[in-house]
């Protein structure tokens, strides 16, 4: 199931890459856009808001400009399993 999760959330930050934002950071709609890519496809015992909500907190951290955010298998499945740990 954890390698479901890791899954899910590597196509939710594929999402990450379509985000409209200009160089002045996260706006309204690039968090909406991620979150709505995030949890569409999450079961609902996996509390997707806060799961999703959790690794949005992570990349507006790592990456102050959406456009920048790399998807590294790594540091996301380090993000996934942190997040996963808040159910």
């Amino acid at each position: 199931m954890k390698k479901g999760k890791l899954m899910i959330l590597g196509a939710a930050l594929t999402g990450v890459f379509f985000l409209t934002s200009c160089d002045k950071g996260w706006t309204d709609k690039d968090r909406e856009t991620f979150m709505n890519s995030c949890t569409k496809d999450l079961p609902a015992e996996m509390n997707p808001e806060k799961y999703c909500g959790c690794v949005l907190e992570k990349l507006e951290a790592e990456y102050p400009n959406p456009k920048d955010v790399k998807v590294e298998d790594e540091k996301m499945s380090k993000w996934a399993e942190e997040c996963l740990k808040l159910e």
